[in-house]
This record gives C-alpha cells, sequence and structure tokens, in this order.
C-alpha cells in the first residue's frame, strides 16, 4: 500500500480555511472548515490521527516605494512634477 503524507496549512489568520497539499507539495485545493463534504471527512480523519494543520504564516510586508515609484504610481515623470510645481 501506497504511503501518503498529507499536509494541510490555515489559508489566513481566521483559521477556517485550510489548504490541502499533493504529494507533489503544491496546494492546489482549499476548503471552509466544517463543511459537509469528502475534503472535510478526510480532514477530520487526518485530525483525528494526531495531526494538525501547518499555521497560516502572513506574506512578508512589501517594500516601501521609493520617490521615484511613487511618482510613477501617481502617473507622474519627474519633469511633469518640477513644471506643476513650478520649478525649472
Amino acid at each position: 500500500m501506497e504511503c501518503r503524507i498529507m499536509k494541510y496549512q490555515f489559508t489566513d489568520s481566521t483559521n477556517t480555511v485550510v489548504f490541502k497539499f499533493d504529494d507533489d507539495g503544491l496546494a492546489r485545493v482549499s476548503f471552509l472548515l466544517n463543511a459537509e463534504g469528502p475534503l472535510q471527512a478526510e480532514y477530520n480523519d487526518w485530525v483525528i490521527e494526531g495531526n494538525t494543520p501547518l499555521p497560516y504564516i502572513p506574506p512578508p510586508e512589501p517594500a516601501p516605494l521609493t520617490p521615484q515609484e511613487k511618482l510613477a504610481a501617481a502617473g507622474l515623470s519627474v519633469t511633469e512634477l518640477k513644471e506643476l510645481l513650478g520649478i525649472k
């Protein structure tokens, strides 16, 4: 019989949805806990066996924008900003 290692991980800090990881390590399915269905039954069996899902890991904070990136996000170039401010 093939030995399968299953792994689940919470998708956010509410701990109400989990990813189910396939044998290749990719999470292709997520589902709401306490819902009816085969995924929930499989998860319940997995937990009864003494397993616990991996905790949610929040994504890293994005790097702060540079002044040039802030200008670009506003749709302005340095030249346009200078013109707007009357700077030569």
